[in-house]
């Protein structure tokens, strides 16, 4: 892993081919408000899994886990 974040348009360029399946909002959503030292310590697969999850949270689900 890199010891320097990506800008937020590499991020979501590297997160683009692993959720195609999420709504744009969502992951730019995601990616705002996540800090940079974040993206500095997870692979882009794993940060796809991640907003993958995000994109399951509602209002009456406003949480998930994952094992």
């Amino acid at each position: 892993m890199s010891t320097l974040a990506p800008n937020r348009d590499e991020i979501l360029a590297a997160l683009a081919p692993f959720c195609s399946d999420v709504p744009p909002d969502i992951l730019q959503d995601f990616v705002g408000r996540m800090d940079q030292e974040y993206f500095r310590r997870f692979h882009p697969e794993t940060i796809a899994r991640h907003v993958h999850l995000a994109a399951l949270l509602t209002p009456d689900q406003p949480c998930k886990l994952a094992i």
